[in-house]
């Protein structure tokens, strides 16, 4: 049993990690939408499956239009959520 050569060497507290990072997400969105020069009237974070994440908001909000952006680093260019995105998200 493998998991017993690993008990004790790490720690993590799923719950409190996942509260802290919707905090700072919150937070990071709320001031970039404070400093847009664009009156953003609703600012949106989820997580699980993107596609599905953004076909629920869309219903919910009556969307016409989803911007989207990703980040530059190895494995956002080696597992793009782009194919994904397109052949889930129909606006």
């Amino acid at each position: 049993n493998y998991s017993d050569l690993y008990t004790g060497l790490i720690d993590v507290n799923l719950g409190d990690m996942q509260k802290r990072i919707s905090e700072e997400t919150h937070h990071a969105l709320t001031e970039l939408s404070t400093n847009a020069g664009y009156p953003i009237t609703e600012t949106l974070s989820g997580s699980g499956d993107l596609g599905q994440v953004l076909v629920d908001a869309i219903k919910k909000y009556d969307m016409d239009l989803v911007v989207c952006g990703h980040h530059q680093d190895f494995w956002s260019k080696l597992m793009s959520s782009a194919r994904q995105l397109i052949n889930t998200v129909h606006v």
